[in-house]
């Protein structure tokens, strides 16, 4: 369908420690508990939902 599907089991790191922040669910759908899912960015130099989720992530 054209997605992307990013599988986490290739990082060298805890994935108790590690998200996946994007726009797209299929993206993550292989790590579900590692997804966030997030507007699409469309160069909105007023777009904050990264800083959004700093509380969250710290």
């Amino acid at each position: 369908n054209g997605s992307y599907v990013k599988d986490l089991s290739v990082v060298d790191a805890d994935l108790s420690r590690v998200c996946l922040v994007d726009n797209s669910p299929a993206s993550y759908a292989i790590n579900q508990a590692n997804g966030i899912p997030i507007e699409g960015w469309i160069n909105d130099p007023h777009d904050e939902c990264l800083l959004d989720l700093l509380p969250m992530l710290d």
